[in-house]
């Protein structure tokens, strides 16, 4: 029976490793966002698309497809005049003689563009009557881009300039300097025009969450220790797996882009039903249900592909599980009448062990809704114990805000 339990740890991981080539999969298909694209002849195409390097557009027209079969067609800036996708707004302009592909911040008389408006990173463009001009950066080119700047504000009495202070701060508090003097510049020169703001705001930094899912255990005996016989009699036992189920807390930090540390904390129900003879060619057989009730902890890193609402992830951590409770019913066969039963099972506080999980997400309403499925391996701490491993296959449903 152990093979078999072995066996099925093996099958866990085989289908471990069919959702993660999946999800890597379903990630680079990810950053074919849905959109629509105005061509130059004023068309409309409805689509999944991506910006390539600024320099060009790139339309997945089979999504879904295998690796090898899929079918891109690619949109040069003279094909096209703009491009929407999940909220932003692209243009097809000239810098110069040179074709770029921008992402518009600002909509005025005056427009601010940039290359990657989520990290607020420039290199910044400014379009004002027809003409394309690059900002110098607020780095190597601070000086440059202070008397850029001055001329602008002395095109309008009432503007203050921006100080090099915040022209020399950091990345996001210069981003929100510039582009608030932008916004005040237009309403200045050009009061009667209208100004679409068009950056995506910040998402949170802190969400809290929900989760709750079946749980299925298996404890595998590697050096049991005679001196706890009913340990031992019980990770000696042909066992099977039992569903049982968790539900628990949890808070996540976004660190960047793409990676989240979180804490968990769940409670945590084992079943594991386990059969054994009483001695070897013995008749008398137990039959028994050991039901463990653990409070689990778990620090954790999460990765996250693409950008989009439906997003695939992968989760790892350390993790901490505190036996709280446990019982064991059982039942006896071929014994006779006023048999003993076997001795209690001993088992330890504090098992320490390591998690992952794949899992895929859907933001709804300002709502992560999720589900992950999560493969955690633990061992006891105590010195003078039984060793074993205890494997739980976790599918948890989760819900963020």
């Amino acid at each position: 029976m152990l093979d078999a339990i072995l066996n099925l740890m093996n099958i866990k991981y085989l289908i471990l490793l069919f959702f993660f080539s999946s999800f890597i999969n379903l990630s680079a298909q990810n950053y074919y966002k849905k959109g629509a694209l105005i061509t130059a002849e004023g068309e409309k195409v409805i689509g999944h698309f991506r910006v390539i390097k600024n320099k060009m557009v790139m339309q997945h027209l089979n999504p879904g497809a295998s690796p090898g079969y899929e079918k891109i067609k690619q949109w040069y800036p003279a094909e096209f005049k703009e491009l929407t996708v999940t909220g932003r707004l692209f243009k097809s302009l000239l810098l110069g003689n040179e074709p770029v592909v921008l992402k518009e911040m600002l909509e005025g008389n005056l427009s601010l563009f940039g290359y990657d408006e989520l990290k607020k990173t420039g290199p910044y463009f400014i379009l004002e009557n027809g003409t394309l001009e690059e900002l110098p950066s607020n780095e190597s080119g601070a000086s440059e881009l202070q008397k850029r700047l001055n001329s602008l504000a002395n095109a309008c009495s009432n503007l203050t300039p921006l100080s090099q202070e915040e022209i020399s701060a950091g990345t996001k508090a210069y981003f929100e300097s510039l582009y608030n003097f932008l916004i005040a510049y237009n309403e200045c020169k050009y009061p009667e025009s209208k100004i679409k703001q068009r950056v995506v705001a910040d998402k949170k930094v802190l969400t809290l969450g929900l989760f709750v899912g079946p749980n299925l255990t298996s404890i595998n005996g590697i050096e049991p220790d005679l001196y706890f016989q009913a340990s031992h009699f019980f990770l000696n036992a042909e066992k099977r797996l039992i569903p049982s189920f968790q539900v628990g807390l949890s808070v996540e930090l976004k660190a960047s882009k793409n990676i989240n540390f979180g804490l968990e904390t769940a409670y945590l129900i084992k079943r594991i039903g386990y059969t054994r003879p009483q001695a070897s060619q013995s008749p008398v057989i137990y039959d028994g249900d050991l039901t463990l009730h653990n409070l689990q902890f778990n620090v954790f890193s999460k990765y996250t592909f693409g950008e989009n609402d439906l997003k695939p992830y992968l989760t790892f951590g350390i993790v901490g599980q505190n036996l709280i409770n446990d019982t064991n019913s059982w039942e006896v066969t071929g014994a006779p009448v006023g048999y003993n039963a076997p001795p209690n099972i001993i088992l330890f506080n504090w098992d320490i062990g390591l998690g992952g999980g794949i899992g895929i997400e859907k933001t709804i309403n300002k709502l992560d809704f999720g589900f992950e499925a999560r493969l955690v391996w633990s061992r006891p701490t105590a010195t003078y114990a039984p060793v074993y491993d205890s494997y739980s296959f976790q599918g948890l449903f989760k819900v963020g805000f």
